[in-house]
């Protein structure tokens, strides 16, 4: 064999030794590749699992469950939670800060609740929240027992008509074709639809919907 293949075979020899070397620098002590992937995954579901529980579980149990020294409505993690909604807000409280069905609230032996919203169980309509056309209707369970929840408010939803010249003043006519239903938000109360009106020329647009109870 000449010296340059001597040479040559102590060269791969020395690179063979060296990058087995560093392999083994770059891989966890006493794991396998295979081991070292569990345990990276393993590690990986640990931080999921820890994150998932630092949260705040119970906005109404006076703890800081998460340990981040905030507890109830004061950690944002409860900042959509019922019982969250009108903390701020009092009965007869400074203005600004009035309890208000508009903002989810209602006033209930001087205290500011959050009010209920559809299929939130009841007493009475007024428990339900203001602006949402719900009241507080008895159901059957699957069970077969009866509660009451806050629920579309049903009503007889009619077409009504301005009559009168084409491009002139006209009169809100009388509420027909009517059934029973649930009106949309955009339908408004049919005695509000009474008196003087203005005719348009396309004849459609002269018939509105409006409900009654």
């Amino acid at each position: 064999m000449s010296r340059q293949s001597i040479l040559l075979l102590l060269v791969a020899v020395i690179v063979g030794v060296a990058l087995a070397l560093w392999l083994r620098s770059v891989q966890p002590s006493g794991l396998s590749g295979d081991q070292s992937s569990s345990a990276s995954s393993q590690a990986v579901e640990a931080r999921s699992s820890q994150t998932a529980a630092a949260r705040e579980l119970d906005c109404e149990d006076s703890l800081d469950n998460e340990g981040d020294t905030l507890s109830d409505c004061d950690d944002p993690d409860c900042s959509g939670a019922a019982a969250c909604r009108c903390g701020a807000l009092s009965c007869g409280g400074s203005e600004g800060q009035t309890c208000q069905p508009e903002d989810g609230c209602i006033c209930r032996s001087g205290e500011c609740m959050a009010c209920r919203l559809k299929d939130q169980t009841c007493e009475t309509s007024a428990d339900c929240c203001a602006g949402l056309a719900l009241e507080c209707q008895q159901v059957t369970l699957a069970t077969g027992a009866l509660e009451k929840r806050c629920l579309p408010l049903s009503r007889f939803v009619c077409n009504i008509r301005c009559a009168g010249p084409t491009g002139g003043e006209g009169v809100w006519g009388e509420p027909y074709g009517c059934a029973t239903g649930t009106a949309p938000d955009e339908v408004g109360d049919c005695t509000e639809l009474v008196g003087a009106c203005d005719v348009a020329p396309v004849a459609d647009r002269n018939v509105r919907r409006c409900w009654q109870s």
